[in-house]
């Protein structure tokens, strides 16, 4: 089902595609024209949560978002993302920001171990993070808290800005 079910008023189906639904529950099967207010604001309901780092999965912290050891991928290319190397005086954050991918899938490529953050990624921009890739053989991501991240930022102490 990916046209809307609404009757019009000639009593012909509406057949314009679905609203895009990141709310919770079942989609109303309708789309973007025909949906009430009410509609349009659990459409993104979803997306309005607060995201537990600690119980998150970060193959699918939040919709449209999956983060593995060797890239970050996103089903709408926006944001970025950027490693972080240490503190610094002027941007708080000594940042090497990443190229994303402009074929599908869309996101960006996890060149090593490290400290990273991502902002304004995923659909209408709404999540932003910070994870860690961590291991050798086995590499594994870890979501973290920003107390964490200044903490770990801290600890690698002052670089200077790119």
């Amino acid at each position: 089902m990916i046209q809307c079910t609404t009757t019009t008023t000639k009593g012909t189906r509406c057949r314009h595609p679905l609203m895009v639904w990141h709310g919770i529950g079942p989609h109303p099967g309708v789309c973007a024209r025909h949906a009430t207010p009410e509609q349009n604001a659990a459409s993104t309901a979803a997306l309005d949560l607060p995201l537990n780092v600690a119980t998150a999965d970060p193959a699918a912290p939040f919709p449209g978002v999956s983060i593995t050891p060797q890239r970050l991928i996103v089903e709408h290319p926006s944001g970025w993302v950027a490693k972080i190397r240490g503190t610094n005086k002027k941007y708080v954050y000594a940042r090497t920001f990443l190229d994303h991918s402009t074929k599908p899938p869309y996101g960006w490529l996890i060149p090593g171990n490290g400290l990273y953050e991502c902002r304004e990624i995923g659909p209408y921009g709404k999540f932003s993070c910070f994870f860690v890739v961590k291991g050798v053989f086995r590499r594994r991501v870890e979501l973290v808290t920003p107390e964490q991240a200044a903490r770990m930022a801290r600890r690698m102490g002052p670089k200077p800005s790119e």
